[in-house]
């Protein structure tokens, strides 16, 4: 096996461990995504029967005290877990369009190979002119480069610290439910 060979192998190996590594933090953010998705869905579903339910809690007959009050503390738990459910899911990750990308190149703020991976029209002119390890070696730096750009890990935490503020929100609405019950079921 030549020498150039076994360059071109290493930065097979290089580009395939990049690109590994791009598919892995994408796949956690969209795993991630999808479960904020799922608990909003089932807050949605508690705060939509709680609402529709809200005739019972505040009935002429039942004290304002615990019983509507506790309701009423619930339904804003709840209500704060759906705002930090779609305060994670919103999108943090910019999708590298053209135009804008366009603009920062210009300013001196953005690299153009920061998306070079991404565009099958510029690795085919750019594989056409030069060797396979050169290709490789400007892929994997391409998306080291997008990586630093998107700021994965960043979005990922800060997601992380929302998912856990929309379970406590959704846990303090529902054990605060729980008495708001009790106290109806006792006066009437």
């Amino acid at each position: 096996m030549g020498q150039q060979e076994q360059k071109v192998d290493k930065w097979k190996t290089v580009y395939n461990a990049v690109r590994a590594a791009l598919d892995f933090r994408v796949a956690n953010l969209a795993s991630q995504q999808q479960r904020i998705a799922n608990v909003l869905f089932a807050n949605g579903l508690i705060f939509g029967f709680l609402g529709a339910s809200a005739g019972v809690f505040f009935d002429a007959k039942v004290p304002k005290w615990p019983t509507s009050i506790l309701y009423v503390a619930s339904m804003c738990f709840l209500a704060l877990g759906l705002v930090a459910a779609v305060a994670a899911l919103w999108p943090l990750i910019d999708p590298l369009g053209d135009t804008q990308l366009e603009e920062q190149e210009k300013s001196g703020q953005n690299k153009p190979e920061e998306r070079f991976f991404l565009e099958p029209d510029s690795i085919l002119k750019v594989g056409r002119g030069v060797s396979e390890e050169e290709l490789l070696k400007k892929l994997s730096n391409s998306i080291v480069e997008n990586v630093a750009y998107s700021k994965h890990i960043a979005t990922f935490k800060f997601r992380r610290r929302l998912i856990r503020a929309q379970l406590i929100f959704i846990v303090s609405g529902v054990l605060l439910l729980f008495p708001a019950l009790i106290g109806r079921l006792f006066v009437t």
